[in-house]
């Protein structure tokens, strides 16, 4: 996910980690901790937050496979 701040002119490329209520908690590429607060309309939207859960469960499904040892 990359988030662009408008008052700062520049984009931070972040993992996401999870959600609780209404912030997003996300890891910096730098290896800090942040959270994220949706907009307004964001908090509203029931498509944002099918497509967060969805990138969510995507992200832990691909580290479960890294993670897993398969022998042949």
């Amino acid at each position: 996910m990359i988030i662009n701040d408008k008052k700062m002119d520049q984009y931070l490329e972040v993992q996401l980690i999870g959600h609780k209520d209404s912030k997003i908690k996300a890891k910096t590429s730098a290896g800090q901790y942040i959270f994220v607060y949706p907009t307004t309309e964001q908090t509203n939207d029931p498509l944002f937050w099918k497509s967060l859960k969805i990138l969510l469960i995507i992200k832990c499904g691909f580290q479960l496979l890294n993670n897993s040892s398969i022998d042949s």
